[in-house]
Order: C-alpha cells, then structure tokens, then sequence
C-alpha cells in the first residue's frame, strides 16, 4: 500500500447510482498503486484481507465479479503507465 492521500473513491456495483457514500466492508482501489483497499467500520482505508476476499466471494459473487474486473483493469493501466515512463526516461 502506497499510502496516498486519497480523497475519493468510487463505487463498484452492478447498479448505476449517482452517488452512493462509502459504507463498511466497501471495496475501491488506490489508482496510485493499484491496491485494493476496504473501508473498515470508521469508514478509514485499510488493504483488502483474503479473508474478506473470500466472503465476497462466497456472499455477492456478482459483486466479486465486478471487483476482480476492476482490480486486473487498475493493474493493467498502472502496467502500462509504468512502462510508458520507463521508455520515455
């Protein structure tokens, strides 16, 4: 975890919604690192456990599915950023 300052964070669900404040057990993603993060109960950022992964894995697949999506595409553009600015140093 990089330890950025984030000062939004976006929603992951499969239903459209204009604005949906954070809840606990929320998912985003630092689009620093590409970490996946969870809001805890105070509504602070903490990195993502297994343990939580699997639980919404076996409780909200779809949601699951939604996350995961998000996460390789994160991943897959912090890549090529990376390797953008490596080529042009």
């Amino acid at each position: 975890m990089c330890k950025a300052n984030l000062d939004a964070a976006s929603v992951l669900t499969s239903e459209p919604e204009p604005f949906s404040p954070p809840k606990p057990g929320d998912f985003t993603i630092c689009l620093i690192c590409s970490t996946l993060l969870r809001f805890n109960y105070a509504l602070h950022l903490e990195e993502a456990t297994p343990e939580g992964l699997r639980e919404l894995h076996d409780e909200q697949p779809e949601q699951f599915a939604i996350v995961s999506a998000a996460l390789a595409a994160a991943r897959e553009r912090l890549r090529l950023a990376t390797r953008k600015n490596y080529r042009q140093n």
